[in-house]
């Protein structure tokens, strides 16, 4: 009987252990965007920060397929980029910035 409890606790153990965290980030298939829709997405974003004059590192491109990346971008508001980057433009907006 003692011996099946020590078994019984080391295979629970070794399963817990096992258990994958980054699963738990992992969004619903609800909560995804399609491909298709993605891509726009992206696109999107590119364009609003090529009319800021804002253009991608080409010695460090940003892998936008990065599982992270890609979760950050779905949750990303296209609205509240442009007005931050507007502001940050605007003269009041880079009187505010470090020089």
């Amino acid at each position: 009987m003692k011996k099946n409890s020590v078994l019984l606790c080391l295979g629970l153990l070794f399963i817990l252990g096992c258990s994958r965290e980054d699963e738990k980030d992992l969004p619903t298939k609800q909560d995804q965007l399609s491909v298709d829709a993605y891509q726009v997405k992206v696109k999107e974003m590119q364009r609003i920060f090529s009319n800021y004059g804002w253009s991608e590192d080409r010695q460090v491109p940003y892998d936008y397929n990065d599982p992270k990346n890609r979760r950050e971008i779905e949750k990303l508001d296209l609205k509240e980029l442009e007005d931050f980057l507007r502001e940050f433009s605007s003269d009041e907006g880079l009187k505010n910035s470090y020089r």
